[in-house]
């Protein structure tokens, strides 16, 4: 029965991740990102299910192991693959432009923080929240340790992630400190 449930979520997972990157090549499309999160979702349910953290583990290595090679192939065909200029949006004359360079880059500088740091500080303090839910009473606490060391990696990187979608700094700058002030509370409350 677990065999069964880890291939589903193996399934499950190759699947969103296929939604995602099929979202990220092609033109935005709002259900694609919603169906492959909850297919990773999913995914990330049935594989504790199956194997409790080992099976966690093993999922997540081949989450990066196949997001990799989709990152990598593109690169391996050369760089104009990832960032495909034909299928921007040509600006009108009634949209805002950019802003002059400094702006830009202390925006750059900024949203560098955001998705750096500031996303590492609240997967971190998720992470903490988490270990103190699944910590166990009595015995070794090293399981539940390591659980929660591999999902702060994976938190880190769907915060980045989702702070990146937001293409407003000031709603980037408030979803974050947001963020941060629930794991704050979470962690240490």
């Amino acid at each position: 029965m677990s065999e069964l449930l880890f291939l589903t979520g193996i399934a499950s997972s190759l699947c969103g991740l296929a939604c995602l990157y099929l979202a990220w090549k092609s033109a935005p499309k709002p259900m694609m990102i919603i169906l492959g999160w909850l297919a990773l979702v999913a995914s990330g349910i049935l594989m504790f299910i199956a194997n409790g953290d080992r099976g966690t583990a093993q999922g997540l290595t081949i989450w990066m192991m196949v997001v990799s090679v989709m990152l990598c192939l593109p690169l391996l065909r050369g760089m104009r693959n990832i960032h495909d200029d034909t299928r921007r949006k040509v600006r009108t004359a009634t949209e805002r432009p950019e802003g002059n360079g400094f702006i830009q880059a202390l925006n750059n500088v900024w949203t560098f923080l955001l998705t750096g740091p500031v996303a590492g500080v609240i997967a971190i303090f998720f992470s903490a929240a988490l270990f103190r839910v699944i910590r166990p009473a009595e015995g070794n606490p090293a399981t539940a340790a390591v659980s929660t060391i591999i999902m702060a990696v994976f938190l880190w990187a769907v915060v980045s992630v989702l702070l990146l979608i937001e293409p407003r700094p000031i709603r980037r700058t408030l979803y974050a400190g947001v963020s941060v002030l629930t794991a704050t509370a979470l962690a240490f409350i």
